[in-house]
Order: structure tokens, then sequence, then C-alpha cells
């Protein structure tokens, strides 16, 4: 994780454009260290993060990794709410009663 971290913070001339797929594989990152017991996941999410898909999963995942199902389940919610808005043609798909 320490690799997103500097990328994101120092990389700009490494990663250009990159910042959201290095947040994202950043997150990811952390939610299954969390899911391991390495890590606890206490990083604040944004709002920005929580406009977009992929950010908002892998909150949930963080969450849901720590026992925190309320807010994991709310915030499974609210990505498929940005999934869906990317993804009209997937709404019978997402419509189906997983959630």
């Amino acid at each position: 994780m320490g690799i997103y971290k500097s990328l994101i913070e120092s990389g700009k001339e490494f990663a250009q454009n990159e910042d959201f797929d290095l947040l994202v594989n950043r997150n990811a990152t952390e939610a299954q260290m969390v899911w391991k017991g390495e890590a606890v996941g206490r990083r604040k999410v944004t709002v920005d993060e929580l406009s977009q898909f992929e950010t908002t999963y892998n909150a949930a995942c963080i969450h849901i990794a720590r026992s925190e199902f309320p807010q994991g389940l709310m915030l499974l919610k609210k990505a498929r709410g940005c999934y869906l808005s990317l993804q009209p043609n997937m709404r019978s798909w997402a419509n189906r009663r997983y959630w």
C-alpha cells in the first residue's frame, strides 16, 4: 500500500492523469489488507470518492471487513446507484433482489 501512497503523493511525474486509478487501487489494496487483518482502514473517504462506483465499492468492502454491516450496506447501495448511472442498460440485471 505504501507504493500507492507514494505514487499518489509524489508520483505526478510517473503517473500523469492516473490519479483516480491509483486511488482506486490503493483503496482496493487497503480493503484487502483489512480483510486479512493487516490494517484497520480508518482513512476518511471524501465526498468526491463517494460519487464514483469503484471508490464507493471499495469503501463498502472496508466497512464490511470491519463488521460494520449497516455502513457497508449503505455504501453498496450507493455504489449500485453510481454503477446504474454509468450503465443504464444494466438496470434489469441490477434491479434483481440481491440488494
